[in-house]
């Protein structure tokens, strides 16, 4: 057998060898999987709401890194959001993108810090109707009081 008989039997060899391996191993991620730590109950739920990946990230099994890499920019604030209406007004955010063969995964860490209080409340009827019974039991009836947590829930409704 000659020298360059042998060279192509093993060139042919490696061909067959690289051919027959996963695909995914030369493949680029093609899912998204968004972590949320720092937080629970519905503070949790609502940042995982805002946080929904955006259609067009993922098109056609495949994802956009541009794209991907524009949401991740706008989490913390997207994050912030999230949390006011629940007292938090300060939180402080962190991202980390991480790209393995199969899936990018962006953990977000959340310190929602303290909650906004309500330090002094006054409310007062003023006007014609300041004297209606029914004006009255509302004022008496609403839901913040001073020290509690500033939930917008509360008083939005």
């Amino acid at each position: 057998m000659s020298l360059l008989s042998l060279r192509v039997k093993c060139c042919g060899f490696f061909c067959v060898l690289a051919m027959s391996l996963p695909t995914s191993v030369f493949a680029l991620p093609s899912d998204v999987a968004v972590n949320v730590s720092g937080v629970t109950g519905q503070e949790k739920q609502n940042v995982e709401a805002v946080l929904a990946l955006p259609p067009g990230i993922v098109r056609d099994g495949k994802v956009d890194k541009r794209w991907l890499l524009r949401f991740v920019d706008k989490i913390p604030s997207q994050v912030e959001k999230a949390l006011q209406p629940f007292g938090y007004y300060r939180s402080e955010i962190t991202t980390d993108l991480q790209e393995t063969t199969d899936l990018y995964r962006i953990d977000v860490q959340i310190n929602p810090g303290v909650p906004a209080r309500v330090r002094q409340l006054t409310l007062q009827l003023v006007g014609t109707g300041a004297d209606e019974a029914e004006l009255k039991a509302e004022r008496r009836s609403f839901p913040l009081k001073q020290g509690d947590v500033l939930h917008h829930e509360l008083y939005e409704a």
